[in-house]
């Protein structure tokens, strides 16, 4: 089930910024299937770059997506979508890590990224079919 469905603005320095198309979806955990993750998030990019923007994007989107909609990092499935001529679909697994700067310590993932899987694609495809 979509939980959340929106586009999402990020500014940068000066008159930069750029959108996103941020999608929740709650997955079911009825029936003879339980799901290891509980969420799939679906970054789109603006559909007129390479992808890169998304790449770049995750660091911050992550944490603010897991803070608005009080998901837990392990809980889900980060995807990111790319809108070029072959839409491609890259899992991000993020781990939360801790940052230690003197006595001021602070909250900070790594983000590792691979294809997604024929398993995984098959899952999310139906709710990419507008996103193409």
């Amino acid at each position: 089930m979509v939980i959340f469905d929106e586009m999402v603005t990020l500014h940068g320095q000066g008159e930069f910024e750029n959108q996103f198309r941020i999608r929740i979806i709650k997955l079911n955990n009825s029936g003879s299937v339980t799901q290891l993750k509980n969420y799939y998030v679906v970054a789109s990019d603006p559909g007129d770059s390479s992808g890169t923007f998304i790449q770049n994007a995750a660091q911050i989107l992550i944490p603010m997506v897991c803070r608005e909609h009080t998901i837990n990092y392990y809980e889900m499935v980060w995807f990111e979508h790319r809108q070029t001529n072959e839409p491609t679909l890259t899992v991000v697994t993020p781990s939360a890590a801790k940052a230690c700067c003197g006595s001021a310590c602070s909250q900070m993932i790594t983000l590792d990224r691979r294809p997604a899987r024929p398993n995984e694609i098959s899952h999310v495809k139906q709710f990419l079919s507008d996103l193409a």
